[in-house]
C-alpha cells in the first residue's frame, strides 16, 4: 500500500494534464475558422446587406474584415445597408477584435451584452443608427476602450459611472440621443474629446469635465463651468444686485434712493423723448395744415372802400371811347397794390351796386345826369313858347296883301 504522500502526487499530475487538456481545446477554438463562423452568423441577419462573404474563401479576404495573425481584429463596414437588430452570442465571439466599425447603418435594439466578451475591443463606432436601450455598463467598462462613438441613435437613460473604469478613454460622443439625469461625476484623465450635446441632462457640470468646452454640452439646461453659473452672485461679486439687507439698516434706504434715482431718471428720459415726439407730430399737423390752407380758393369778402374804389374804377372805364366793358373780378386784389382811384373817391359819396353791373354810376354822375336832362327840357319848352307867341302875334297881325304897290 502506498503512502498517503505518494498517492497524492499522482492526484495532482491527472489535474494538471486536465487543465492542459482544456487549455489545448480553448486554443484549438480560438482558430480562424471559429473567427469566420463568427462573422458569418453576424451577417446573416441583414439580408439587405451590400456586402457578402463567401463562406469557400478565408474570411481575411472578406469585404470589410482585418486580420492580424491569421486573427479577425477590425470589422469596417459603414453604410453598407446593415437592417436590423444585432445578432446574439456572434460578435462575442471574436475574442481578438479590437475594431468595430458599423456607422451609418439602419441598425436597431439594443447593444448584445457578449459585445464584453471581445476584451480587447479598442474602438467602437456605432454613430448614426437607430440603437435603443440603456447604455451597458458592461460594454463601457471594457479594459482596453478608448474610442467610443454612439452619437445619433436613440439610447436613453442614465450614462453609468463604470463609464471611466478603465481610465484609458480618449474619445467619447454620446450627442443626439436621449440620455437623462445628470452627468456623472468621474475622473478620466485622458478625455480629450467629449461631446453629450441636444440630450435631455440637467444639472451641473461636474468639475471632473470642466475643462471640456462649451460646445460640448450644448442644447440642454446645463450650468457650471464653461457654461454659466447655476448658483446665485455672491455678495462679493460687484453691486449691480444689491443684496436684500434688514429694514433698519441704512444700507437699505441707500439702495432704495438709489432705485428711485435710477427710476426717475429713466422716467425723465421717457418724458424728453415723449415730448419731443410729441412737438414733431404737432409741427407736421402744422405744416400740413398751412399747406392745405395755401391750396384754398382766397376769401371773397371785400371791405367797403375796395368795393368803392372798383365800381369807381369800373365807372370810368365803362364810359371810356373805346365802350370796353371789364368784368368785376371775385378776387380781392393783393395788398400791397392799392386800388388806383381810392384815394380820388374819398369824401364823395357814393353809390353802391351789388351783383354783376355792366356800368356802374356815382351818385354825382346821377344828378348831373338828371340837372342837364332837366335843363334840356327845360330850353326846349321855353323854345315852344317862343314860337308859339310868335306864330299868335303873326296872327293877330293884318294881313297885307303880297303884291301891293309902294307908295311914293
Amino acid at each position: 500500500m502506498l503512502p498517503p504522500r505518494a498517492a497524492a502526487v499522482p492526484v495532482a499530475t491527472l489535474l494538471l494534464l486536465v487543465l492542459a487538456l482544456a487549455a489545448g481545446a480553448a486554443r484549438a477554438a480560438d482558430d480562424p475558422a471559429s473567427d469566420a463562423a463568427a462573422l458569418q452568423a453576424f451577417l446573416a441577419p441583414f439580408g439587405s446587406a451590400t456586402v457578402s462573404w463567401d463562406a469557400s474563401r478565408p474570411a481575411c479576404s472578406w469585404t470589410g474584415v482585418v486580420c492580424t495573425g491569421g486573427r479577425v481584429t477590425e470589422i469596417h463596414l459603414p453604410g453598407d445597408g446593415l437592417r436590423g437588430e444585432l445578432p446574439v452570442g456572434a460578435l462575442g465571439g471574436l475574442t481578438k477584435l479590437a475594431v468595430l466599425s458599423l456607422r451609418y447603418n439602419a441598425l436597431s435594439g439594443s447593444l448584445p451584452p457578449d459585445i464584453a466578451s471581445c476584451v480587447e475591443l479598442r474602438v467602437i463606432n456605432l454613430q448614426s443608427n437607430l440603437l435603443s436601450g440603456e447604455l451597458p455598463a458592461a460594454v463601457l467598462a471594457l479594459p482596453a476602450l478608448t474610442q467610443l462613438n454612439l452619437a445619433g441613435n436613440r439610447f436613453s437613460g442614465r450614462i453609468p459611472p463604470s463609464i471611466a473604469k478603465n481610465g484609458r478613454l480618449q474619445l467619447l460622443y454620446l450627442d443626439g440621443n436621449r440620455l437623462t439625469g445628470e452627468l456623472p461625476d468621474v475622473n478620466m484623465p485622458s478625455l480629450t474629446a467629449l461631446n453629450v450635446s441636444f440630450n435631455n441632462l440637467t444639472g451641473e457640470v461636474p468639475k471632473s469635465l470642466s475643462g471640456m468646452p462649451a460646445t460640448s454640452f450644448l442644447g440642454m439646461p446645463l450650468c457650471g463651468k464653461p457654461l454659466p453659473s447655476c448658483r446665485a452672485p455672491s455678495s462679493s461679486e460687484p453691486p449691480s444686485q444689491p443684496p436684500a439687507l434688514a429694514p433698519d439698516a441704512p444700507a437699505s434706504s441707500d439702495s432704495r434712493g438709489r432705485g428711485r434715482h435710477r427710476l426717475a431718471g429713466g422716467a425723465i428720459a421717457g418724458i424728453v423723448i415723449g415730448c419731443a415726439f410729441g412737438f414733431l407730430l404737432i409741427a407736421a399737423v402744422l405744416v400740413l395744415v398751412c399747406g392745405a390752407l395755401r391750396r384754398e380758393p382766397r376769401s371773397t369778402y371785400r371791405s367797403h372802400d375796395a368795393v368803392a374804389a372798383e365800381l369807381a374804377l369800373h365807372s370810368k372805364e365803362a364810359m371810356s371811347p373805346n365802350g370796353y366793358t371789364p368784368r368785376v373780378s371775385d378776387e380781392r386784389p393783393p395788398p400791397s397794390v392799392p386800388p388806383p382811384v381810392a384815394a380820388a373817391s374819398v369824401g364823395k359819396k357814393k353809390l353802391f351796386f351789388f351783383g354783376r353791373i355792366p356800368r356802374p354810376y356815382d351818385l354825382e354822375d346821377l344828378l348831373r345826369a338828371s340837372a342837364e336832362e332837366i335843363g334840356a327840357t327845360g330850353s326846349a319848352s321855353t323854345a315852344r313858347s317862343g314860337r308859339s307867341a310868335s306864330m299868335d302875334e303873326a296872327d293877330d297881325r293884318p294881313l297885307r296883301p303880297t303884291g301891293s304897290i309902294r307908295q311914293s
